[in-house]
C-alpha cells in the first residue's frame, strides 16, 4: 500500500504543478508575447506503474492520459494573436476544470487508501 500512496502522491504533485501552470497562463492572458506553459506528467506515471509492477484493470485507465517527471515546457509553436501571446482562455478554463476533477479523484483515492489502513489497524488489534 505504501507504493500506491507514493504513486498517488506523485499524481497529486503533478496535478498541482499543472494547476499552477494553467493559472499562470490565465493570469498572463493579456501579456504580449507570453507563451503558454504546459505541465505533462502522465507518461512518467505510466512508467512508475510499470516499474513498480502495478497493474490497471482496464487498458485505457492510464494510457488515455496524455503525458510525473514534473516535465514543464513552454508551447512556442502556436500563435493565436497579433501580440504573440498564444493563450486561448477557453482552452485554459477547460483544462483548469479537467485538472480540478482529476485532482479531486486522486484526493478521494488517497483518502480511501488511508481509510483502508485505519480499518486494517482497527481489525488487527
Amino acid at each position: 500500500m505504501p507504493k500506491t500512496i507514493d504513486f498517488l502522491h506523485s499524481a497529486l504533485r503533478g496535478s498541482w504543478r499543472r494547476n499552477e501552470a494553467i493559472v499562470s497562463n490565465i493570469a498572463n492572458y493579456n501579456t504580449p508575447g507570453y507563451k503558454r506553459a504546459v505541465v505533462s506528467f502522465e507518461d512518467s506515471l505510466r512508467e512508475q506503474l510499470e516499474v513498480r509492477g502495478m497493474q490497471t484493470t482496464h487498458e485505457n485507465h492510464i494510457k488515455r492520459l496524455k503525458s510525473l517527471g514534473d516535465s514543464e515546457y513552454t508551447e512556442y509553436g502556436t500563435k493565436y494573436r497579433v501580440d504573440g501571446n498564444n493563450v486561448d482562455i477557453n482552452i485554459e478554463n477547460a483544462e483548469l476544470a479537467k485538472n480540478a476533477v482529476y485532482y479531486q479523484l486522486i484526493t478521494d483515492e488517497v483518502n480511501a487508501q488511508f481509510q483502508r489502513l485505519k480499518t486494517a489497524m482497527r481489525l488487527g488489534k
